[in-house]
């Protein structure tokens, strides 16, 4: 999958920075058409942009600071129509990952996981390159495929407050 993952990620935080002054309120958001509904720190950039005809649209909802990025991102191409073998789903989930740090200079794997998420089989990874680090999970349902991201510059990975906002983020996904 060529437009997915950690590089588009990095162009929108690039793009998408605005400074915030305090500690801004949680708020739920719902896309009725993604049918997701996920907690971000405010409201969301939200832009769709036509790939090809096997990926189809790129549905990005975006927050972004000067050193946070919030994402959702889906796409909804035949390519994710399924339903998929263990094996099939396995390749999916490692295309999408591979994907993503092919387009980051010097980006690597830090580990990945299988785990479930509103009961379907999904896949977390954390990555990093020089600048950034990222936790991305993604998720293949409903004829699409969803990639959950939070991302941090360096070295604010390794602030205790700021491991649970990314956490946060990432657990208060859930299908509508």
């Amino acid at each position: 999958m060529k437009n997915t993952g950690f590089a588009i990620l990095f162009l929108v935080l690039a793009f998408t920075a605005a400074a915030h002054g305090q500690e801004p309120k949680w708020t739920d958001y719902t896309s009725k058409d993604m049918q997701f509904t996920v907690s971000f720190p405010d409201a969301p950039q939200v832009t769709t942009t036509y790939l090809d005809e096997k990926q189809g649209n790129q549905h990005s909802f975006v927050v972004g600071t000067e050193d946070r990025a919030y994402m959702v991102m889906v796409f909804d191409g035949p390519a994710f129509a399924g339903p998929y073998t263990d094996a099939e789903l396995k390749t999916k989930y490692d295309l999408a990952q591979n994907g993503g740090l092919e387009k980051l200079p010097g980006a690597h794997l830090i580990s990945q996981r299988d785990l479930k998420i509103g009961g379907l089989a999904a896949r977390e990874i954390v990555a990093d390159n020089d600048q950034y680090f990222a936790i991305t999970r993604y998720i293949l349902a409903r004829k699409r495929i969803y990639g959950i991201i939070t991302l941090v510059s360096k070295p604010l990975e390794t602030d205790t407050a700021i491991k649970k906002t990314m956490t946060k983020f990432l657990d208060s996904f859930r299908f509508n």
